[in-house]
């Protein structure tokens, strides 16, 4: 089981990740969040180690249809 700083960690790494991502795509976190359906504070807080599973939680989604392969499979 996870601690919880190791949880902080991995989420950080995984927002990390996806803001390069990203970034190298060439798009704005505004646009980004157009295309995956939820608000630019959202994906910020994604990308600064906020919680991407409670996000997924609500949504009753997975990481691979949230990002999809159309945005260059990010995670």
């Amino acid at each position: 089981m996870q601690t919880k700083v190791q949880t902080k960690e991995k989420n950080y790494e995984r927002g990390a990740r996806i803001a390069d991502r990203r970034k190298a795509l060439g798009l704005s976190q505004d646009e980004l969040a157009h295309r995956i359906g939820i608000g630019r504070q959202s994906l910020s807080a994604i990308e600064n180690g906020g919680s991407f599973f409670r996000f997924i939680n609500y949504y009753k989604t997975d990481a691979n249809t949230i990002l999809g392969t159309h945005l260059g499979g990010m995670v």
